[in-house]
């Protein structure tokens, strides 16, 4: 009797089952695309956050303020000379709009009001330092100086003050804690 013994290599007998179908040779291209795709999402992401992220901030014309430091020098000593003294209250709760009452008191180094003064100031919350007010003051009595900005957000909250009367110019900064 003659047994016939089959080769695995022969074609006409049908593949097995317990072998695995043959590689395409996609997966290593794939892979690389892949990382690539990711590579362009992560960067997007990126670039889109540093733009348009509220709670970061880089301070306006830094460069400009560090050229001209000396006159931020000199007007430290003006202030000093001027010996004007000043109070910020800032209304605890805001209204319906969102909206609080500041109120500024100044007084000079004789302890008069100051009247007749142009007060601004440049505020913004600690947590949003991107989103800054210029606010104009208006006198509400003498020596009293008022102002109704939107300030929702409780935190610290960061008020640079500029007053001018005629030739004087004072300024100041604020940092204060709004409940």
């Amino acid at each position: 009797m003659m047994t016939l013994i089959q080769n695995d290599n022969d074609p006409g007998r049908s593949p097995r089952r317990d072998n695995p179908p043959p590689k395409s040779g996609r997966f290593w291209p794939m892979l690389v695309v892949a990382l690539l795709v990711g590579q362009f999402a992560v960067t997007g992401a990126t670039i889109y956050l540093s733009q348009n992220d509220p709670h970061f901030a880089v301070e306006p014309d830094y460069y400009e303020k560090a050229i001209h430091w000396d006159d931020t020098a000199r007007q430290r000593e003006l202030n000093e000379r001027l010996g004007w003294k000043y109070e910020v209250e800032v209304a605890p709760r805001p209204d319906a709009v969102g909206c609080r009452n500041v109120t500024l008191r100044l007084r000079d180094a004789q302890q008069k009001p100051i009247e007749s003064a142009a007060v601004n100031v440049e505020m913004f919350h600690h947590a949003f330092a991107a989103r800054r007010q210029n606010v104009s003051l208006t006198a509400a009595a003498p020596g009293v100086y008022g102002m109704n900005p939107e300030m929702r957000r409780s935190g610290v909250w960061e008020l640079r003050f500029t007053v001018q009367r005629g030739d004087e110019r004072f300024t100041f900064v604020e940092s204060t804690y709004v409940p």
